[in-house]
């Protein structure tokens, strides 16, 4: 069982990319682990993407996440479209039954927000348009290894 999380590029990434570090991203869907392949999930979640136009992050606050409260992050503003596209990949996930690997940050307990990566962090105010989302994996054999495993754009037209 592999594991995986969507994240909204802010840095962009390259589908196929290992992945040493992590590029500034919005969490989108955190960890999850799930029995399916990469193109199994793919062709579950792209009709979702598929409906989904750019969404805009802006930057609130900084604050500190995770189960001790160490990990900086700055919050970002919470957009209908966001809250949106988080419920219905939960709803494809939980249809597969994907496992959580903290489902306490998931649902109604969601915060949107970019986690800071060494000297660069989305700062209050700073504005970005999202047009896609990647979907990382994670795997522990032969050793640790993250790397893009797909790609997804947002270019359904803005509703009016």
């Amino acid at each position: 069982m592999s594991k995986f999380l969507f994240v909204l590029e802010i840095d962009p990434l390259r589908e196929g990319a290992r992945l040493h570090s992590f590029p500034l991203h919005c969490t989108l869907v955190p960890w999850f682990k799930t029995a399916l392949t990469v193109p199994e999930l793919t062709g579950r979640v792209r009709a979702v993407f598929e409906r989904v136009s750019p969404i805009e992050l802006v930057s609130k606050e900084s604050a500190k996440f995770g189960d001790e409260g160490t990990v900086a992050v700055h919050t970002v503003q919470d957009r209908p479209e966001l809250i949106s596209l988080h419920w219905e990949l939960l709803r494809v996930l939980f249809s597969v039954k994907a496992t959580h690997v903290s489902p306490k940050w998931i649902g109604h307990a969601y915060r949107p927000h970019v986690s800071s990566q060494r000297s660069r962090a989305f700062l209050p105010g700073s504005r970005h348009v999202v047009r896609h989302v990647a979907l990382i994996g994670k795997w522990y054999t032969p050793c640790p290894e993250r790397r893009v495993c797909a790609r997804f754009d947002l270019r359904a037209p803005a509703s009016v």
